[in-house]
């Protein structure tokens, strides 16, 4: 069910437990299904996440952005492409 399409809509809430370090990544459908002839898919998504985890929130979003962009070249997107990161901070001990 999309987000806010139906003002009458329920959800479901649903808690999890993350860790420093841990990332979740939510995105539109626009991105995986961003096309050059083929999609994007959900295969290059987890590959650009993995070799960008060590950055900043801010950093996997351009490097998602970026590589949806490099991936379909001069055609128009069909669909909207929105992305959200939430990385969970690493915590510091003071001594």
């Amino acid at each position: 069910m999309p987000l806010g399409l139906f003002g009458t809509a329920e959800y479901d809430e649903v808690t999890f437990r993350t860790r420093p370090g841990d990332i979740s990544l939510f995105f539109s459908d626009g991105i995986p299904d961003a096309q050059n002839g083929v999609g994007f898919g959900i295969k290059r998504l987890k590959c650009v996440l993995e070799s960008h985890a060590k950055g900043s929130a801010d950093t996997i979003l351009d490097a998602v952005f970026a590589a949806v962009n490099e991936f379909v070249g001069h055609v128009e997107a069909f669909d909207d492409q929105a992305v959200a990161v939430l990385k969970i901070k690493e915590t510091t001990k003071e001594k």
